[in-house]
């Protein structure tokens, strides 16, 4: 697109949005429920006349080997909670156009287990 090679592309609002605030792109609309508080000016892909339009939302985890013992991921959990309330990753997160969403270890392993139900379904409803 910035080589003006194709005219169209959905692509991850991290690379995307330094080209977009500096003029490079235009973004037409965003895959999210609601328009992200690092871009707000963005609107959503519902907004620009597809209701019901979403992605399906990423995320970024740590992962720690079976068997590490619950104390020692507790406490990795609770010391990554910390580091994320930082001024100075604030700020990092938020030049990735991105938001901090800690989960503790018990509520990401839940999470983690619902999504992977529902693509189960989802792959084994497309490859019928």
């Amino acid at each position: 697109m910035l080589a003006g090679q194709i005219p169209l592309a959905a692509v991850d609002i991290t690379s995307a949005y330094p080209h977009v605030a500096a003029g490079r792109l235009r973004a037409l609309g965003m895959g999210e429920t609601s328009a992200l508080a690092a871009a707000p000016e963005i609107p959503t892909i519902a907004e620009e006349g597809v209701p019901g339009f979403r992605r399906a939302g990423g995320f970024i985890g740590l992962f720690a080997p079976a068997g590490t013992p619950p104390a020692v991921v507790k406490k990795i959990s609770a010391e990554v909670a910390e580091i994320l309330k930082t001024p100075a990753v604030q700020a990092n997160v938020k030049t990735l156009t991105a938001t901090v969403n800690y989960e503790d270890d018990a509520t990401f392993a839940s999470n983690l287990a619902a999504r992977s139900a529902r693509w189960k379904v989802v792959i084994r409803t497309c490859s019928r």
